[in-house]
């Protein structure tokens, strides 16, 4: 008696943890589309300023007369592939789909036996497979994090460039 409370503690704690991480993942998921909006967001804008700074020929004469123009044109470059960068490493951790579920049942044939009698399901089965689980989506959840600091760290690094091409276009003026 007392093993089966042992058990059915420990298959609790084991759930609980195995909700957590899945919890986990979709909060990753979550931040993966912010990143991936945010991303898509400030690449329109500086592709539109871009754009609009190209096609304006007084706008194109007053920057090649700065004395920064060489700077600003690696600026631009390297601001587009962080941001680009970390749009890919965003949805990197979209592809790390390999999930598992705990606690399986394999068969209809199994099902079957249990309901009538024949088979038992036993505890420490399922407590294993819950385990299992756990461990495959905390290993999903280790990658997801590394591709969504990655592409945080390249978000970041691109805005800090901006802020330096942008305090470039005020020291030529």
């Amino acid at each position: 008696m007392k093993e089966e409370i042992h058990e059915a503690w420990l298959y609790e704690i084991i759930l609980s943890q195995f909700a957590d991480a899945r919890h986990r993942t979709e909060y990753l998921t979550g931040r993966a589309h912010n990143l991936l909006e945010f991303d898509g967001i400030i690449n329109s804008i500086q592709a539109v300023l871009i754009t609009f700074v190209a096609r304006d020929e007084s706008s194109r004469e007053y920057l090649y007369l700065s004395p920064y123009f060489s700077y600003m044109k690696w600026f631009v470059v390297l601001v587009f592939l962080s941001y680009v960068l970390s749009s890919i490493c965003a949805l990197c951790s979209f592809r790390i789909t390999m999930y598992k579920r705990a606690p399986a049942v394999q068969s209809e044939e199994f099902i079957q036996k249990v309901l009538n009698g024949e088979a038992e399901l036993s505890v420490p089965h399922l407590i294993m497979q819950t385990f299992e689980a756990l461990q495959a989506t905390d290993k999903i959840n280790r990658k997801k994090y590394k591709y969504l600091l990655t592409a945080t760290a390249l978000l970041l690094f691109a805005i800090v460039c901006t802020g330096i091409m942008g305090a470039l276009v005020f020291a030529s003026i």
